[in-house]
């Protein structure tokens, strides 16, 4: 009986493979082999712990039926592996080492009465948000079988997760937002994968699919699937740094957004041919509120503060005073337009300076704007044409906004300049 399959495994296959951290996902392309992998994964489990039940998780039933089990026939015949396979219970039995509990995940709530060791978990993110993450809830509990390795020492239980990217779901929100305590992240592309595909597949999707849709289905990558994201030309790669530090009193250029009880600020050096976004202050209630932030975090730095323009009007929690008036008597520098820039000419002058095209280029600390970086990943296009309102991410863009067009802009507009002592 052939025990290990590692050998035929491409180089990400084989990390996720042998990766043994407690949640461990693997994002991948079409035709990467993301279900043999994970199917290799049970391989692996059953035999370094023999008897002990593990768990194949799907969307449906027809995608365990339909893919899962031709699968673990055709491995099982090729290898002479004694095996059963029942499907009306769900189970496959490979005899003389263990067994694969396999159950769909349209209905988590039924996901109960059986006990794993570990647990392989295919396409979650086909599924809505908060079903799959409930579905991922429901079968950690499953897992609670103590796997002991061959030395007598306990092992930690496993949950081996592959899946396509569907945008910013389940698995972006578990492996890169905000990662599971002991996590990893390995992306496969479907061009890992290329010497056991048919000719012309890969050639054939790239036809077929347009740029967001690649760097999902044949990359790998997050990516917003719902429209064209608005910042195009942003990356995490190309346009993120790390731990930006301030000069002694260095001036400081401050994108702020109007909105009650969510403002926004995003704090930016000038370090030419760089220009970098350094802090995010956001859901600030409201203007005396960013003020006492802005002096609690920046007691030593002149600042500049580029708004939005409808800060002029007397609309703010104290009726005798305007915003840019509090913001200019707290001892800012202000430089405003009358009015705010069209929306078009903002995004533009946003997505040139992150292109880099035109003798700067615009970076993003990663540490420093962590909500930032995600809203200029995810904001998409409305039905309409427009970046999108509802999901809370133009306030942090809007404001990086206002600073990037008006000293960075494709042109310059005309401005006034309030200028007054103190930092």
């Amino acid at each position: 009986m052939r025990k290990s399959y590692s050998t035929d495994l491409s180089i990400p296959q084989s990390k996720f493979f042998h990766s043994k951290q407690p949640s461990v996902a693997a994002i991948a392309g079409f035709g990467s082999g993301k279900t043999f992998t994970l199917w290799m994964k049970l391989w692996h489990w059953m035999c370094h712990y023999p008897g002990v039940m593990h768990g194949y998780f799907a969307p449906t039933h027809g995608l365990i039926r339909d893919i899962l089990f031709p699968l673990v026939t055709a491995f099982c015949e090729e290898g002479n592996i004694p095996h059963t396979i029942k499907q009306s219970s769900g189970i496959i039995y490979i005899h003389g080492l263990g067994s694969v509990i396999c159950r769909s995940m349209t209905y988590p709530e039924r996901i109960v009465g059986f006990e794993i060791g570990n647990a392989a978990i295919d396409e979650i993110d086909i599924m809505p948000r908060d079903k799959a993450w409930d579905a991922w809830r429901k079968i950690k509990a499953r897992c609670r079988v103590t796997l002991i390795d061959k030395a007598g020492n306990p092992v930690v239980n496993q949950m081996a997760l592959a899946s396509t990217p569907e945008g910013y779901k389940m698995a972006y929100e578990a492996f890169v937002k905000d990662p599971l305590e002991g996590s990893q992240l390995i992306q496969m592309s479907t061009y890992s994968n290329e010497h056991n595909l048919r000719p012309g597949y890969i050639q054939e999707l790239h036809a077929n699919y347009p740029e967001e849709l690649v760097k999902a289905y044949i990359m790998g990558e997050f990516t917003n699937l719902v429209a064209g994201t608005v910042y195009n030309t942003f990356s995490r790669e190309f346009n993120g740094c790390r731990n930006v530090k301030l000069g002694k009193r260095e001036h400081l250029y401050v994108g702020m957004d109007f909105n009650v009880r969510n403002m926004a600020a995003i704090v930016h050096v000038k370090r030419p041919p760089f220009v970098a976004a350094r802090k995010e202050l956001l859901q600030i209630d409201d203007t005396p509120s960013m003020i006492k932030v802005l002096k609690e975090t920046f007691p030593n730095h002149p600042l500049t503060i580029f708004p939005d323009a409808s800060g002029g009007r007397n609309d703010s929690r104290s009726a005798s005073n305007s915003d840019l008036k509090m913001l200019s008597q707290a001892g800012f520098r202000i430089k405003v337009n009358k009015k705010n820039p069209f929306v078009r000419d903002r995004v533009n002058s946003m997505n040139m300076a992150f292109e880099g095209s035109r003798g700067y280029k615009y970076v993003v600390d990663l540490d420093g704007c962590p909500t930032y970086v995600e809203t200029l990943e995810q904001q998409a296009y409305d039905k309409n044409g427009q970046p999108e309102k509802d999901k809370d991410q133009d306030h942090p863009n809007d404001a990086g906004g206002y600073f990037i067009n008006m000293d960075y802009g494709i042109t310059k507009p005309s401005t006034k300049v309030k200028r007054t002592t103190g930092t």
